[in-house]
């Protein structure tokens, strides 16, 4: 064996030895955001223009796995959001989670996608991720992920997505959860980490979506 290949070795073997198994890799089946969220109240504006509210931050943890709970309002009807959730071709620069992102064929009607991540210490995971849609009551979608296949640096990530409408707007309400464990004692996701990765991810969104609203507002005029 190489000299070269030692200092290699000892740290691959050392990282082995830090891998854990996260307490969760999914949501429970039953288990719903509606069940949980607390809905913020509205801000004060025009009688005549429909309420607006802040940005709700909340931190979680799910059997052991951190994680944060996100609630906005942002431009498009839900099923637009929804398009914008999956549109993975086109967010790279536009999500807080990935650096690029690369649709896969769905499985069963359940659409995947391969995220791949710039984690801590040079570790770079990806991944690939599962997404399954309910319709609910009220126009309502909620869309739960998880992994379906694992990286070393990324143990578990999932979560979900509910998109409300806002009624006599062409606005939604979006609650977007996330739980992250690196499946290694070494760069696992902090609070603060998983707040700043929501806050931002809010924020890409909502610039997102005023541009492909104000893009499909353009193209619908005659």
């Amino acid at each position: 064996m190489r000299r070269t290949t030692i200092p290699m070795l000892l740290i691959a073997l050392t990282l082995v030895a830090c891998t854990t198994t996260p307490g969760a890799e999914a949501l429970p089946d039953k288990e719903t955001v509606r069940d949980r969220v607390r809905t913020p109240a509205p801000l004060p504006g025009p009688a005549d223009a429909p309420p607006r509210h802040p940005i709700v931050y909340e931190a979680l943890e799910y059997k052991g796995v951190r994680g944060g709970r996100i609630t906005f309002d942002t431009e498009g009807r839900p099923e637009e959001v929804l398009a914008m959730l999956l549109d993975f071709e086109h967010a790279k620069g536009h999500r807080a989670w990935a650096k690029t992102y690369e649709s896969l064929p769905a499985v069963e009607g359940r659409p995947r996608a391969r995220w791949n991540f710039e984690g801590h210490m040079g570790i770079n995971p990806s991944v690939i991720l599962e997404f399954d849609i309910r319709h609910e009551a009220g126009d309502a979608i909620v869309v739960r992920y998880k992994l379906v296949k694992t990286a070393f640096g990324l143990g578990a990530f999932f979560g979900d997505y509910r998109i409300e409408p806002i009624a006599g707007a062409r606005r939604s309400r979006l609650t977007e959860r996330v739980f992250i464990d690196s499946g290694t004692w070494l760069a696992n996701a902090s609070k603060k980490d998983v707040e700043d990765g929501l806050r931002e991810d809010a924020r890409l969104i909502q610039a997102w979506m005023k541009e492909r609203t104000s893009r499909a507002s353009q193209s619908d005029s005659p």
